[in-house]
């Protein structure tokens, strides 16, 4: 009923139209497999912005003490870059095809994960 669908679960989605009690055939079947858990127990002080992300990604850690690592990965594990910084960076973003892609982030004893969208 929208021209937008966040899938929350597995599955075979489509869509079918219907229009003054006609309905269309069925539009090709995506498969969708959630391959991600939410973080409850995020770190305080990351921001990651914008999101989704156009050309430019920004990552800034507040109170960082020494250098971090981070790594961008596709949704099929595909490593896109990786890199070191020291409380911020922008991280070039604009030849990435449109689509789900995971940060790690690693330094001050901590590891986090966050997913970020390219438009």
């Amino acid at each position: 009923t929208s021209q937008e669908y966040t899938a929350t679960v597995d599955g075979d989605y489509y869509c079918i139209v219907t229009l003054n009690g006609c309905a269309s055939s069925s539009s090709n079947v995506v498969q969708v497999i959630i391959s991600a858990v939410e973080n409850t127990n995020t770190i305080q002080g990351i921001r990651l912005y914008p999101n989704p992300v156009s050309n430019e990604l920004f990552v800034v850690i507040s109170g960082s003490t020494r250098n971090m690592e981070y790594r961008i990965q596709n949704a099929v594990g595909r490593e896109m870059t990786r890199g070191t910084f020291f409380e911020k960076t922008t991280i070039e973003t604009a030849t990435y095809t449109p689509g789900v892609y995971f940060i790690q982030l690693e330094g001050d004893g901590f590891v986090e994960i966050r997913k970020f969208v390219k438009e």
